[in-house]
């Protein structure tokens, strides 16, 4: 073997082994968007399941810090259901609509997603939608989300320091009364 043909089949190698890197890394892009709703499906079972440290697994881990670590945050959400529940608020089911593209924004995969809580209180059967903003530092492999509902984008980037511009949060239309 001459010296340039081992110079040409080490180039074709690292030709493809940056191939395949390149591609399992797009395959994994590929699964974040089922990813991020199979996922925020998790965290909505969890949260109607009353399995509040799953629920805080799914939640940003800023905001789990800012709410005093797991522990803190599964005491307050605990005690707010308690509470809501004591004054007749029930909720039924959270689904979750298509996320929106993704937007890579520094190391981090970020989109929004469409939750749809119903709920049941002494007025009636209502549905509510709500955004999501879903973000992966793994390439889409485990996503976590922040509720944006009563924040507006400068109390979110105190949370996500590198909040894409490119994200687009609905603005909330607020409760539906159902018919049923």
């Amino acid at each position: 073997m001459t010296y340039t043909s081992a110079i040409m089949k080490s180039i074709v190698f690292h030709l493809l082994l940056m191939a395949v890197i390149s591609t399992a890394g797009n395959a994994q892009v590929k699964n974040a968007l089922g990813n991020v709703k199979q996922q925020a499906g998790k965290m909505g079972t969890a949260f109607i399941n009353a399995d509040y440290k799953t629920f805080a697994k799914y939640n940003n881990p800023t905001i789990v810090k800012m709410m005093g670590g797991e522990a803190g945050l599964i005491k307050i959400i605990s005690g707010t259901m308690d509470q809501m529940k004591q004054s007749g608020v029930v909720f039924n089911t959270v689904s979750f609509g298509e996320p929106s593209a993704l937007v890579k924004s520094g190391t981090d995969w970020q989109c929004t997603i469409p939750q749809i809580i119903t709920m049941t209180t002494g007025q009636g059967k209502f549905s509510n939608t709500t955004t999501l903003i879903g973000i992966s530092s793994n390439n889409g492999v485990k996503w976590t989300f922040i509720d944006t509902t009563n924040k507006d984008a400068d109390v979110i980037k105190k949370v996500v320091h590198n909040l894409s511009s490119k994200l687009v949060i609905p603005v909330p239309q607020g409760p539906v009364k159902l018919n049923n």
